[in-house]
């Protein structure tokens, strides 16, 4: 383990898949960039600041709420720190990033995420979070893929779906592409923002409240659709990735399926997962 991985908090997974080679994926968000630049007005550099500064709390606050670690490491920049994150990325084949990478999107936090991607050689996706609100991304950019309702990266083993479902809500028309990817077997990993409250993560999810859950009473019968595509593919899905929820939670959505939440990317939580026969 080099310097930079000490200072993340990377947790590795395995998930056998005979007679696929080795791939390595990537998952982390929530890492709430606010920044500012020699670009910034001083006014945008104030709220930059402000936001900053609160940040420095909050990611304290849930990590002490739920027994994660919040030391020096987790306590430095936050820019520090989503450089280790991409520095790390960078050498897996695939990254999964899910939502909230931003916290208001201004114009200094896009310019330093398209930095950041732009040294990104190896196929992502990035899930819209419900900071990366509508309208806010302007087009032309590498980040503006989080406006797609559905985005896909893939190699020729492995493949990434990614569902805009940020404001805990999915179309009809976003489940037709996901049932029809299905068709190849093509082994598929979903990813959102979002998470899905499972019967082994309800007890830490209600904890949590409504506002975190997919699935939560009353939901649009879409949301429930999903999770029904999820299970009824289970043979062609390799895990499910989602965020949101400021703390770690692994849990499974269905025999052969779990779903993976990382936690908060501003104190450096990292999930690395090697996929295949070893």
């Amino acid at each position: 383990m080099d310097d930079i991985e000490k200072r993340l908090l990377i947790h590795e997974h395995v998930i056998r898949i005979p007679g696929m080679r080795r791939h390595v994926l990537c998952q982390f968000g929530d890492t709430h960039i606010t920044t500012w630049d020699g670009l910034s007005t001083p006014e945008e550099k104030k709220r930059a600041e402000k936001g900053s500064a609160n940040w420095i709390e909050t990611r304290k606050m849930f990590a002490d709420l739920h027994g994660e670690p919040c030391g020096p490491y987790q306590m430095r920049d936050h820019m520090e720190i989503l450089d280790d994150l991409f520095t790390v990325a960078g050498k897996a084949d695939m990254v999964a990033m899910v939502g909230d990478m931003m916290d208001a999107v201004t114009p200094a936090d896009l310019r330093a995420m398209e930095k950041r991607l732009e040294m990104l050689e190896v196929p992502y996706v990035i899930a819209c979070g419900n900071h990366e609100k509508k309208g806010t991304v302007p087009e032309g950019l590498r980040f503006s893929i989080v406006n797609r309702k559905v985005q896909t990266a893939e190699d020729d083993e492995l493949r990434m779906i990614c569902l805009d479902n940020a404001d805990r809500s999915v179309s009809g028309d976003q489940l037709s592409v996901l049932r029809d990817s299905f068709k190849d077997h093509k082994k598929t990993v979903v990813v959102f923002h979002v998470p899905f409250v499972t019967e082994g993560n309800r007890e830490e999810m209600e904890k949590a409240g409504e506002y975190f859950w997919f699935n939560y009473p009353g939901c649009p019968v879409e949301n429930l659709e999903l999770l029904k595509i999820i299970r009824e593919n289970r043979n062609d899905i390799a895990m499910v990735l989602a965020g949101h929820l400021h703390f770690m939670n692994d849990s499974k959505i269905v025999d052969g399926v779990m779903q993976y939440v990382s936690s908060q990317g501003i104190t450096g939580y990292m999930n690395r997962f090697v996929i295949g026969e070893g």
